[in-house]
């Protein structure tokens, strides 16, 4: 409940994916988009309901956009409740497995860009062009998942 948006990433076709930076914080960040701008941009489109939105673990984007006064409407499908309804007896159903697992993909840890142990650093502190991989790759990640899981949601009824 306390997470502040650092930049936002979404994708609307496969392999094609954008990040928006809005609070980077290390010094020599390039300059970026005002956090209310984006959101008074965004928001029409978040809450749309005839917009559908897909995400993974897409509670917790909720929650956060929620704090910033967005009320998501038109959520269509979360890539790790479809991996559970597949098989809950899983492991994990983490975006990083799931990607292995449907798509063959390695992607970008969260360890990866901020670090681990005493030398982990904040997202705010992960410069612009490496967020826009991982978080780009996020989004796309999260797309062609639903892409696949969607189909196989279906055929097990």
């Amino acid at each position: 409940m306390q997470a502040e948006l650092v930049g936002i990433s979404f994708a609307i076709r496969p392999h094609q994916a954008y990040y928006v930076p809005l609070g980077h914080s290390y010094l020599g960040v390039p300059k970026q988009i005002s956090l209310d701008y984006a959101i008074d941009a965004l928001k029409p489109i978040m809450i749309d309901p005839a917009i559908r939105k897909i995400g993974q673990n897409i509670k917790y984007d909720l929650l956060v956009l929620g704090h910033y006064g967005v009320q998501v409407k038109g959520v269509s499908f979360d890539t790790m409740i479809a991996s559970y309804l597949l098989n809950p007896g899983k492991a994990s159903h983490g975006m990083d497995a799931l990607a292995l697992e449907y798509l063959n993909h390695k992607t970008i840890t969260y360890a990866e860009v901020t670090g681990s142990g005493k030398k982990q650093i904040g997202f705010a502190d992960v410069d612009v062009q490496t967020a826009t991989r991982y978080s780009g790759e996020d989004a796309d990640i999260t797309l062609r998942l639903k892409q696949t899981l969607a189909p196989l949601l279906r055929e097990q009824n």
